[in-house]
């Protein structure tokens, strides 16, 4: 194995950790043991009008606040910091620059919609325990041709299909 593919077999590995199947992978209709944004670190969005239990972990507490060993350094234990409701991201952004006498983008839109499974307390999770919930991915994958709008406020466009999906296109002179 050369040194590319290794690296290649790094990054899709680090992929899959991270942000979950790609397209054609043998993961692709994966199901989860738990939600998919306690399983994956990063690469999901949630939709900006989605219902408030979609919108943020309960659960999720961000100890940033909290104080690391000091090693004797103070004399008082602080107080935990609150918890906070961790709030999921609900778009991302991507700049390109076209010529000028470009009039459309044709856009890949490919994402994985994760629908939660009911099921008996039969099956066991990773650590032993009865596994009541799982979430099951779906991939999806529209292509749309769109015309690229004039200098001036952003235009959206629906996703085919997609629950809520938008692409916003923003046009700025250079």
């Amino acid at each position: 194995m050369t040194s590319c593919e290794v690296r290649a077999n790094l990054v899709h590995a680090l992929g899959l950790d991270l942000i979950g199947p790609d397209k054609g992978g043998d993961l692709q209709d994966e199901v989860l043991p738990q939600s998919p944004s306690r399983w994956y670190l990063t690469g999901f969005l949630v939709p900006l009008d989605a219902g408030e239990s979609q919108k943020g972990d309960d659960t999720g507490n961000e100890n940033v606040d909290e104080a690391g060993d000091s090693a004797g350094l103070e004399d008082h234990t602080p107080e935990p910091a609150a918890a906070r409701r961790a709030p999921f991201p609900s778009s991302m952004g991507l700049s390109l620059h076209l010529p000028a006498a470009a009039r459309q983008v044709r856009v890949v839109v490919a994402w994985g919609d994760y629908r939660r499974l009911e099921e008996g307390v039969a099956e066991v999770d990773e650590s032993g325990k009865p596994a009541s919930v799982r979430w099951q991915r779906t991939p999806r994958r529209e292509e749309m041709s769109l015309p690229l709008p004039s200098a001036g406020p952003p235009v959206a466009h629906d996703v085919p299909h997609s629950d809520g999906l938008q692409v916003v296109l923003s046009v700025r002179p250079v």
